[in-house]
């Protein structure tokens, strides 16, 4: 991933809140801490572009000074793949607040393209996946059958009895 020129004002407000003293040094300081969703679409970036509607927070690691609101636009201009991927599955967090996970289905979230491989990781990364007596205590167990069944074009009613009873797992973490 190329790091592209930011905005003057992104730049600025990079610099003057990091240790470093050139944009190359200086954005391997910042990582992806929060997100927020402004349904008005009112915000503006700390770049000077208008109507953000997903609004991110970036730390500083070294100094845990923080910025926002920053969009996902000047999020790419850092060059770092982690940020990339932390904006994605923020923002899919964000789509899976909005569904009734009581009751929701693997199928629904599939259809709606929530799901992906690199989510999936994702969550099984964050925890999702818990070892228990119905994976052989071992979280990795479901992690692959989760995965399994998002690569799979069918599943027998066994199967997707269970992917869903995971899938409402992910109460746990939104």
């Amino acid at each position: 991933m190329g790091i592209e020129k930011p905005a003057p004002l992104l730049m600025n407000e990079v610099l003057k809140n990091s240790q470093s003293h050139t944009w190359e040094k200086a954005i391997a300081e910042w990582e992806v801490s929060g997100q927020d969703e402004d349904f008005e679409s009112l915000s503006v970036c700390v770049c000077g572009k208008t109507g953000l509607r997903y609004k991110y927070i970036i730390t500083n690691t070294m100094t845990r000074t923080q910025l926002h609101p920053i969009g996902s636009e000047c999020i790419r201009h850092f060059g770092s793949q982690n940020m990339v991927d932390t904006v994605e599955y923020l923002r899919k967090i964000t789509e899976l607040r909005k569904r009734n996970l009581g009751s929701i289905t693997f199928q629904e979230i599939k259809d709606a393209g929530i799901l992906s491989r690199k989510f999936i990781t994702a969550l099984y990364e964050k925890g999702l996946f818990q070892p228990n007596k119905f994976n052989r205590n071992d979280g990795k167990n479901d992690f692959q059958f989760y995965l399994n069944m998002f690569n799979s074009r069918s599943m027998s009613d066994k199967q997707r009895k269970k992917a869903d009873v995971l899938t409402r797992e992910l109460r746990k973490l939104v």
